[in-house]
C-alpha cells in the first residue's frame, strides 16, 4: 500500500490490511525536501534583497539537473556559487532522488538513507534538520519502496482529475449538466 506522510493513512492501512507493507510515496518525500530548498531560497532572498541570482530561482531548483535548460543551469551556477548552504542542500536533494533509482533492495536503501542523513546532519541547517527528523521517523516505510516499487501516482492523478471536474462543474444547476460537461472534457 502506498500513501503520503500522513499517519492516519498508515494507521488505517495497518488496521484494514494487517499483512500489507506500507510504502511512503517517494514523491511526497521529495516534495518535503523541495520545501527545504525553497525555505532556504526564501531566507537567502530575504537576506540578500539586492542579489538578482535568488530571484526566479524556485522552479529551477526543483528541476532535476538533466531537465534544466542552459539558461536554468547558468542561473543555478550563479546562485549556488553565492551560498554554500544552498549548494549543499541542492546536491543532497539530487543525491536523495538518485538513491531511489539505484536502490536494489530495502536494506540497501535504508543503509544509503542512513549515510545521507549523516551527511545532511553535518550541514546543521534548521530547515534540513526538520526534514531529517521526518525522514528518520518514516525511514522504514520510505525504504520499503525499494522492495515493492509502487507509487500512489494513480490515486493522486484521480484526485487531481476530480478536483478539475469539480471546478468545471461550478455553477451548473443539475447533475445532468455536470455529467455532460465532464463527458465533453474527456473527449
Amino acid at each position: 500500500m502506498s500513501c503520503d506522510l500522513w499517519q492516519p493513512y498508515t494507521q488505517v492501512a495497518k488496521h484494514c490490511f494487517p499483512h500489507a507493507k506500507v510504502v511512503i510515496d517517494r514523491f511526497h518525500v521529495v516534495k518535503a525536501l523541495n520545501e527545504v530548498l525553497d525555505q532556504l531560497r526564501r531566507a537567502l532572498r530575504k537576506q540578500y534583497k539586492n542579489e538578482a541570482c535568488y530571484k526566479d530561482l524556485r522552479w529551477k531548483l526543483f528541476k532535476r539537473p538533466e531537465h534544466c535548460s542552459e539558461q536554468d543551469r547558468v542561473a543555478l551556477v550563479q546562485a549556488l556559487a553565492k551560498s554554500w548552504e544552498l549548494r549543499e542542500v541542492y546536491a543532497l536533494r539530487n543525491t536523495f532522488n538518485a538513491l531511489f533509482g539505484t536502490a536494489g533492495d530495502e536494506h540497501y536503501l535504508s543503509d544509503q538513507l542512513d549515510l545521507w542523513i549523516e551527511h545532511a546532519q553535518s550541514i546543521d541547517n534548521e530547515y534540513l534538520n526538520r526534514f531529517i527528523k521526518t525522514l528518520q521517523n518514516w525511514k522504514k516505510s520510505i525504504a520499503a519502496f525499494a522492495a515493492i516499487l509502487i507509487s500512489n501516482a494513480v490515486t493522486e492523478g484521480l484526485n487531481n482529475y476530480l478536483r478539475y471536474f469539480k471546478r468545471i462543474a461550478f455553477g451548473l444547476p443539475n447533475f445532468e449538466h455536470m455529467r455532460l460537461r465532464i463527458l465533453m472534457a474527456t473527449i
